[in-house]
């Protein structure tokens, strides 16, 4: 498995003061599925001596699958922040879908998944409950993202050249501050 991502705060208040009982990881998608999904996401804690703990959370634009006991589910973006109690221990499992990355999946506006988050049946053909059971009984980082890549490669949308364009222009948007609206020319 490739080595996680730069550790950027991307949302997650008080990550890097955060100290021993947490862990966040980030990881690349393979190439085939790298143009629809930013990283991998693995939170995971252990508060088992600790008190409990609100992790607050500053949404950002992109879709997730999230991989969660009970909780698992597709998410449109986010438009307020959150905050979640962590207690015990636990592990979050997590796929960052880029900008419109989601959207040849799900073949629907991220709008109808505001505040409603989509069955994972209907998108990769598997009850979230059997899903998470899969993916959080891997012994490590890289067999929880087999597991994923696997039902998502099988339902990878056709190649198109806008994909591409998308995110180049999303990408030279985001390295360059001076851009502050996109016109129509």
């Amino acid at each position: 498995m490739s080595h996680s991502v730069a550790r950027p705060s991307m949302g997650v208040l008080g990550l890097n003061g955060s100290g021993d009982p947490f862990r966040l990881e980030r990881y690349p998608a393979s190439e085939a599925l790298s143009p629809f999904i930013m990283h991998y996401w693995i939170v995971e804690w252990n508060l088992d001596r600790e008190a409990p703990y609100w992790q607050h959370v500053v949404p950002n634009p992109c879709a997730n699958l999230v991989v969660e006991l009970g909780k698992t589910f597709f998410y449109g973006p986010g438009k307020v922040k959150f905050s979640y109690l962590l207690e015990g221990s636990g592990i979050v499992f997590g796929v960052k879908f880029r900008p419109g990355g989601l959207f040849p999946f799900v073949n629907r506006e991220m709008s109808e998944l505001t505040g409603r988050p989509l069955e994972v049946a209907e998108v990769l053909g598997i009850e979230g409950t059997a899903l998470e059971k899969l993916v959080l009984a891997q012994a490590d980082d890289s067999g929880m993202i087999r597991t994923v890549e696997q039902y998502l490669a099988a339902k990878l949308p056709p190649y198109d050249d806008h994909i591409e364009l998308v995110n180049r222009m999303i990408n030279f948007i985001a390295g360059n501050r001076e851009v502050t609206k996109v016109a129509n020319r």
